[in-house]
């Protein structure tokens, strides 16, 4: 089936980053630090990319083996998004101690049921040339044109200390998921029981916290991690040498719009034509609301989403558009998510701490780095 979309407007959202409603396959807007590492990772600094490399170093912590940098830095692509709202440090700016793992959720979340982590038919093996070709039922086919079942593996991203990368979830023989860095770097990433740990080529182990974790829902109750933030990390040797500690979560409500037309032209590729699978044409007349489902429609079809509600609008036999008025199908144009979002307050190592301090806003307004004895040596002082 082809498919084209008529974007009129996108996203015009309100106070920080989310996801969408409705539907928990779509996720289009995320917290700003989380949204800050994807840019960074996906349109890197550099001549290739045209990314200038701009950077404020603020102060560096030594401890022990390990040396965190702490600076603030400015990407173009984040600056620019119409739909990305600024985070504590401004817009486009991100603070390099936000070490965390996110991701961009493709199709359904790979960790909720019906989600890529647990769809049956998802191949153990792409680089193999014997594995075994992967059949599927109608009935399967169809769970995943509905939306019931996903084979696309969510993005993960990962920050480290100075390092940055993507990974994905790979089935294995046994039937279990890994992750898998992207390219491979020698970067060691495990996940168990919710928590990530990475290990890093030097030995760095970084633990990935199961509490601290933002989050956005696209419907009451059904909420979904959109990252997992540092809660320490150790030197080779496994001694902890820096822990993060982080505010009470922070709640609000984004909206976003979308309003779009959708038009069917070909429906025959899209739902076959076999018994319960096959197509109805015409099935009520072309008066009244529609109430079979919209995929035994037959014909090129049009869709009018605006506001709050679908209409829907088709083709007779004459080929002129008909609307049948509204139709509750698919995801509405005007969406909403309550997100919470953990900023971070303190890290502490065997030198001393830093503080964090932020207004009402949850803008960043200080930085205090503090001495073993608990004293303040140093005060960096933000104004936005």
């Amino acid at each position: 089936m082809k498919k084209i979309f008529w974007t009129i407007f996108m996203a015009i959202l309100s106070i920080i980053p989310s996801q969408v409603w409705a539907q928990y396959n779509q996720v289009n807007i995320y917290p700003p630090e989380a949204a800050s590492l994807m840019r960074n990772v996906d349109y890197p600094i550099g001549h290739l990319t045209g990314m200038p490399d701009i950077r404020i170093p603020l102060h560096s912590i030594n401890a022990g083996s390990l040396t965190l940098p702490l600076e603030i830095s400015f990407h173009i692509d984040n600056f620019i998004r119409a739909n990305q709202m600024p985070g504590s440090v401004g817009a486009g700016w991100s603070l390099s101690s936000e070490l965390q793992v996110t991701r961009t959720i493709n199709g359904k979340d790979d960790l909720r049921p019906e989600g890529y982590c647990s769809t049956s038919t998802v191949p153990s093996n792409y680089y193999s040339n014997n594995f075994p070709y992967q059949q599927r039922t109608r009935q399967q086919l169809k769970y995943m044109i509905d939306g019931y079942a996903d084979e696309e593996p969510d993005k993960f991203y990962y920050q480290l200390l100075r390092k940055s990368g993507a990974f994905y979830f790979q089935k294995q023989p046994d039937g279990s998921f890994k992750p898998i860095p992207v390219p491979f770097n020698g970067v060691k990433i495990n996940y168990s029981n919710g928590q990530f740990t990475i290990i890093d080529t030097d030995g760095t182990t970084y633990v990935f916290s199961t509490s601290k974790i933002d989050t956005s829902d696209d419907a009451p109750g059904v909420d979904h991690i959109l990252a997992w933030k540092c809660e320490g990390i150790k030197n080779a040797a496994g001694i902890q040498e820096i822990t993060f500690h982080y505010l009470n979560n922070y709640n609000y409500l984004a909206t976003s719009y979308s309003d779009r037309l959708e038009v069917y032209d070909d429906i025959y590729s899209y739902v076959g034509f076999d018994g319960d699978y096959g197509i109805k044409s015409n099935p009520e007349g072309w008066d009244g609301p529609l109430t079979v489902p919209f995929w035994q429609v037959t014909g090129a079809k049009l869709l009018r989403y605006a506001a709050s509600y679908s209409n829907q609008l088709y083709c007779n036999r004459q080929n002129d558009f008909q609307n049948l008025g509204d139709y509750n199908g698919g995801t509405p144009s005007q969406l909403y998510n309550n997100i919470t979002n953990y900023l971070t307050s303190e890290i502490t190592f065997r030198g001393g701490s830093i503080v964090f301090l932020y207004t009402n806003e949850c803008q960043l307004s200080s930085i205090q780095i503090k001495n073993t004895y608990g004293t303040t040596v140093k005060t960096v002082s933000l104004t936005q």
